[in-house]
């Protein structure tokens, strides 16, 4: 499933971090830096300019419906 793909590769990374979120819209202040906004486009990830923290959009599945 797309979530176990995603998690795996999060788990291999030895950057400044990932976050999975599941908005487009994020926000970041870990570290010593100001309160900063993302919008997340067609690449899925966006890394802040600050503490290089990198948020991985993943959509989700509604609940209630199965994947056919």
């Amino acid at each position: 499933n797309r979530l176990d793909e995603v998690d795996d590769k999060i788990a291999k990374d030895d950057g400044g971090g990932k976050e999975i979120v599941h908005t487009r819209e994020v926000s970041c202040s870990d570290g010593d830096h100001p309160l900063v906004y993302y919008v997340i486009g067609k690449s899925n990830e966006v890394t802040c300019g600050y503490c290089n923290k990198t948020f991985v959009y993943v959509k989700t599945q509604p609940k209630g419906v199965e994947k056919i």
